[in-house]
């Protein structure tokens, strides 16, 4: 009797640390779309066509805001993303992000701003404060003092 206790006491044990250890592995980000990466990094997958509705703040108050959309491709856990359409500040086909994902969500983002140089207009990229909501579906950006940008996925 003993014995018969014994064993299912250890196969209770075990399913319920299967079951506890799956759970834990699932209880991560609830993205709707991910990348399994070669180490078994499960991280958000970026790729596709986005909504960006930027607002401009700090020196660049007097600016309207502009919405475009852009293609982001996505390789390993890094990403870019090329305008679809033109703006009054970027061509069709200009790169307007990049950067680099990790399982918490981005390890750097990059937005391109238009920033004024003495004689020239000139463009760099920000490093942006960020936000992922609504399943990894919706992305907020905050870049330097001159731009917040929403990036909603179509």
């Amino acid at each position: 009797m003993r014995k018969k206790t014994a064993f299912f006491s250890i196969v209770l044990t075990v399913v319920i640390f299967h079951f506890s250890l799956a759970h834990a592995q699932m209880a991560g980000k609830a993205w709707d779309k991910t990348v399994t990466l070669p180490g078994g990094e499960v991280i958000l997958d970026m790729s596709g066509e986005w909504d960006f509705q930027c607002e401009f703040y700090g020196s660049f108050y007097w600016v309207k805001p502009t919405t475009y959309s852009a293609n982001i491709t996505q390789e390993g856990s890094s990403f870019s993303g090329v305008t679809l359409t033109d703006t009054k500040w970027q061509p069709k086909g200009t790169e307007t992000i990049k950067g680099e994902l990790d399982r918490d969500g981005f390890k750097a983002v990059y937005k391109q701003v238009h920033a004024r140089d003495t004689y020239d207009d000139v463009y760099v990229f920000e490093p942006c404060e960020w936000e992922i909501s609504e399943n990894g579906n919706k992305v907020m950006l905050d870049c330097g003092e001159r731009i917040r940008a929403t990036l909603n996925r179509r």
